[in-house]
């Protein structure tokens, strides 16, 4: 997939600046690991709401003390807006975070973090993070070429995998979590009319699980997603596969959220806005309902702040559905054309993390 030469040089411009490390070729073909690769399914589509104004915040778990920034343009303690239990990060260890002494340092890789079910035809290579991430930073790269608008259209973009337990953590261990990575759109990105992001993802089992996104109604009760989407002009939402049930509407009293009876269910869509050139660290935290009760919660921290909030869901019906990892996927679209790459472009994602809080 060849990219055009003002891009070509750009990334060229990016990679002078900030070569740190050698770069590391990850992709569904690769002969390095054997995964399995995903296969197609239909992607979701959304209508557009009113931009908000506001959105509703109560009270959250106490905040984990912070000092100054780092140098550089990624603050480490913004992965662990809140006290936790066990959690591990891709971050350099010169980085140091919140509780470090509960933080298991691994690298970004592949194999680290027990990557399976790539989507056929993309590539995530591994690279030194641009921008003014701290030195040694590497970012997972995702290339949107010109008119690509979904996994499986013609030019592809983006890239999809799922990222399960790597050594020394467990997401089934969790009914409070915490995902957090950072992301840098390159300067000037055009948002068009929005695309998917990275977010966790579980359900009664590790198929079910995986077949919870692309507008499947079956077995919805028995899983989630919880990826975040970019929208026009870079707003930012929550985009939740959640167990279609009649208290899950609370959500409609969030601005900006819309529902979707197909696909996801838009959670207050233009709460913050994602910059271009710019580092920006989200931390999701997702606590599961009681079987039985609407008592889940979901929480979006932005570079540190709480910016989406949303108590009262039934997040899962069942005992048995719990957090299985990440639903590491990014993409643009929407399933027509008008919702494609306006030019060939570039996203990078660092430092994932996650955290057990209960």
């Amino acid at each position: 997939m060849r990219f055009s030469s003002l891009l070509a040089a750009s990334t060229l411009c990016l990679a002078a600046a900030n070569a740190r490390a050698v770069g590391k070729r990850c992709t569904a073909s690769s002969s390095s690991t054997s995964l399995p690769t995903s296969t197609e399914t239909p992607v979701e589509t959304s209508t557009e709401p009113p931009v908000p104004t506001s959105t509703e915040s109560t009270e959250t778990p106490e905040p984990t003390q912070t000092g100054g920034a780092p140098s550089g343009g990624i603050n480490p303690a913004h992965f662990f807006p809140v006290p936790f239990k066990k959690a591990f990060t891709t971050l350099p260890k010169d980085q140091t975070v919140p509780q470090e002494s509960d933080v298991v340092r691994i690298e970004l890789s592949d194999d680290a973090l027990a990557v399976q079910k790539v989507t056929g035809g993309t590539s995530h290579d591994v690279v030194p993070a641009p921008g003014d991430a701290p030195e040694g930073t590497l970012a997972y790269q995702s290339n949107y070429p010109k008119g690509s608008y979904n996994p499986s259209g013609t030019p592809r973009g983006g890239f999809g995998f799922y990222i399960g337990d790597p050594e020394g953590f467990k997401f089934e261990d969790a009914s409070h979590l915490l995902a957090s990575y950072a992301v840098y759109f390159q300067p000037g990105f055009q948002f068009n009319k929005g695309g998917k992001l990275p977010g966790p993802y579980g359900g009664s089992d590790a198929d079910t699980s995986f077949r919870c996104s692309g507008g499947r109604q079956e077995d919805r009760d028995k899983c989630f997603d919880l990826r975040l989407m970019f929208r026009k002009d870079g707003m930012g939402e929550v985009y939740a596969y959640l167990p279609e049930v009649d208290s899950n509407d609370v959500l409609l009293d969030i601005p900006g959220s819309v529902k979707d009876t197909t696909y996801g269910f838009s959670i207050a869509r233009g709460a913050f806005t994602f910059p271009t050139g710019e580092w920006t660290v989200v931390a999701e935290r997702v606590k599961l309902n009681t079987v039985g009760s609407a008592d889940g919660e979901i929480e979006l921290f932005v570079n540190g702040e709480s910016k989406i909030k949303a108590e009262g869901l039934v997040i899962r019906q069942h005992n048995e559905t719990t957090f299985r990892g990440y639903h590491f996927q990014t993409f643009f679209g929407g399933s027509t054309a008008e919702w494609g790459s306006p030019d060939d472009q570039s996203a990078w994602f660092a430092d994932v993390s996650a955290a057990i809080i209960e």
